[in-house]
């Protein structure tokens, strides 16, 4: 199979045929038959083809390639298979790629076959166009797509599966800002294409149209950086730039709203132009302090009841650490923590992967999922992790929260092993991967789950654990890695009144953006700005801690991070400088202190303190940098456990 000489890829969109629709083929009259040990079945064409491609409205399916559909419906008859195929694709439409057959009239599908989900709206009678949808994915801005727009004979270097053929020539450009919002640039006049320099589209006089939810919603967005729009809607586009006046931005709303359109800002405006009250630029970020703010007030509302450090110290952590691990006793609210947060982002439920960990977990192909080799279809896993990743891959923009809970059920070491190491890497070179790249061109899903997903700053990696009887203990691998945080309990009085008080009404959370949340970051990665005193504290704590031989010393990526974690205390928090430090050395060093009554008897009994190696003598002599109130809590707690069990787990 090949496609139309001197063609290239496109993408076609479709749904199931009707029987009455078609007639071809020998077997034509069914919708769905066998042959070869596949099961094929006919779909009908519902977008535009390029000029150049037949006039094909159906094509042949192999049902195979498709991820959900049973394949063992060759065991049962064909009327069978036809009812239940009928069922897996209601309320859904196929995007694929167009191949020739040799010797048919109508096209086969390639691997690249996919189903999505149809829009508001959709019927069997729907058609629509596809666009170009480009983006800051795409390396560009709103302003360089403007002014790629107006200047003759350039290119925006962008490449796309649509004709390059002036014949095709789309008559709108649609650009999707980091807020969410899809704009429409047109009419497009001229249209190029060379392989260096990608597409160019021109256009002048450009105007410009802000679509509403009530379009986008009858439309098909897809992860190709293309659009499809309804026809109708397409229809009513280009008379509302037709009929607006030569250079200037106007806003069109589906017909049933009434708001006033009151844009007639000339084009040399656009750069300070608001559209109904929109910036034409992506939406001014909101302030660390005020999402604070906002993450205070939600936990409260939500009744529950966590000191404003607390909660300060989790989003520190969060936004400085490739991983943050929440420990405490069972029913602390540790889980729920994480809904909370994530749901103060603005996050939708899509992108809060909330994963229980099993207890027979032992590689990540338990989380992930495997290449079967018998079918080359890769087989993704019921944690639904690996769909999670590649939205966030494709949506760069968005924000995606991933929780482990009770990650210690199985050895984290074990199935989270290729995280720990990937996560590593600098931006830009974390890459998971799923099976062999070799294989990945005789792969049939290969285009669903590419051999590499690429790990972007959009994810935030999370987990919760207890520890008892049932669960494993973190090597210093996880440790070395993660900022492991234990909560301050809150009286029970203090649970009772907020449990007293009525229920305010929950009010609509803003959405932050990744762009918004990376501003939250000190930027500055490189110099290390920890004081004198306390890089000399921190070495003698490290002298104290290599002489127990447990290897439990600070390590440079451990410095490194408790400086990250430093530099991220927002300024005016409620948690100063000098709590945050003690914070750290509980969280980042303390806990890897384990080890028998031999190794750490000198540091943590009082009993051996005079001979100058007791760790709570040690942070008096820092008194200055802080009074590590935590660290005292936790090395008490962990002497009085050496003295009872002669042993720290």
């Amino acid at each position: 199979m090949k496609y139309k000489e001197g063609t290239n890829e496109y993408w076609v969109l479709a749904r199931l045929a009707e029987e009455s629709e078609y007639m071809s083929e020998p077997k034509s009259h069914q919708m769905v038959y066998f042959t070869n040990g596949s099961i094929i079945c006919h779909a009908r064409c519902i977008s535009n083809l390029p000029k150049e491609y037949p006039d094909t409205r159906f094509y042949s399916a192999n049902m195979d390639y498709l991820k959900g559909i049973d394949h063992t419906f060759t065991m049962k008859n064909e009327v069978e298979a036809q009812r239940e195929i009928e069922k897996e694709l209601k309320g859904k439409v196929l995007l694929f790629f167009p191949y020739f057959s040799k010797g048919h009239d109508n096209m086969d599908w390639s691997a690249g076959i996919q189903v999505l989900s149809a829009p508001e709206g959709f019927s069997n009678a729907s058609r629509y166009r596809v666009l170009p949808l480009l983006s800051a994915k795409d390396g560009l801005t709103e302003e360089d797509l403007q002014d790629g727009l107006l200047t003759p004979n350039t290119y925006l270097h962008v490449q796309r599966s649509l004709s390059r053929t002036k014949d095709d020539m789309p008559p709108f450009i649609l650009w999707k800002r980091h807020s969410g919002d899809i704009v429409l640039y047109g009419p497009i006049t001229d249209m190029r294409y060379t392989p260096s320099g990608g597409y160019g589209y021109s256009a002048n006089p450009l105007k410009r149209i802000l679509l509403s939810d009530t379009i986008l919603r009858k439309s098909i967005p897809t992860s190709k950086g293309i659009i499809f729009l309804p026809e109708d809607e397409m229809d009513r586009l280009l008379v509302a730039l037709a009929s607006a006046p030569d250079e200037t931005v106007t806003s069109i709303e589906p017909e049933s709203d009434t708001k006033e359109d009151k844009s007639q800002e000339t084009i040399e405006q656009l750069s300070k132009a608001e559209i109904k009250g929109i910036d034409p630029f992506p939406d001014s970020p909101l302030g660390e302090a005020d999402f604070l703010k906002c993450f205070f007030s939600h936990v409260h509302k939500s009744g529950y009841v966590y000191t404003e450090k607390d909660l300060v110290n989790f989003h520190v952590a969060m936004k400085s650490s490739t991983l943050v691990i929440l420990s405490g006793m069972s029913g602390t609210g540790k889980s729920k923590i994480v809904s909370l947060y994530g749901e103060s982002l603005g996050l939708p439920s899509e992108e809060i992967r909330m994963i229980p960990v099993r207890p027979s977990w032992t590689d990540d192909t338990d989380i992930l999922g495997y290449l079967d080799t018998t079918t080359m279809l890769y087989r993704a896993a019921d944690t639904g992790l690996v769909d999670t990743l590649r939205a966030a891959s494709e949506n760069p923009d968005k924000l995606y929260l991933i929780c482990f809970d009770e990650m210690n059920l199985a050895r984290v070491e074990h199935y989270f092993s290729q995280f720990l190491s990937v996560l590593e890497n600098p931006v830009g070179k974390r890459f998971l991967q799923l099976y062999n790249p070799e294989l990945e061109a005789r792969v049939y899903n290969a285009s669903e789950y590419p051999s590499r997903i690429e790990l972007g700053k959009n994810l935030l990696f999370v987990g919760t654990v207890n520890l008892d009887e049932s669960t494993f203990h973190f090597s210093d691998k996880v440790l070395d890695r993660a900022n492991v945080i234990r909560f301050h309990r809150c009286s029970f009085a203090e649970l009772k009144k907020c449990s007293l008080e009525a229920p305010p009404k929950q009010e609509a959370l803003p959405a932050v953006s990744t762009t918004t949340y990376l501003s939250f970051e000190n930027p500055e990665k490189r110099a290390i700005s920890l004081t004198d005193q306390e890089i000399a504290f921190l070495s003698d704590l490290d002298a104290l801690l290599d002489e127990t031989k447990t290897d439990g010393g600070i390590g440079f990526r451990i410095l490194r991070q408790i400086d990250d974690y430093l530099k991220n205390v927002p300024a005016g928090a409620v948690l100063t400088h000098q709590e945050a430090f003690d914070l750290q050395i509980a969280q980042r060093v303390l806990t890897k202190l384990r080890g028998s009554r031999e190794q750490l008897q000198d540091l943590l009994d009082s009993s051996h303190k005079d001979n100058g190696k007791y760790l709570p003598d040690l942070l008096g002599q820092y008194k200055d940098l802080s009074d590590f109130t935590d660290c005292r809590a936790i090395l008490s707690h962990k002497g009085s456990e050496l003295i009872e069990y002669g042993y720290i787990l």
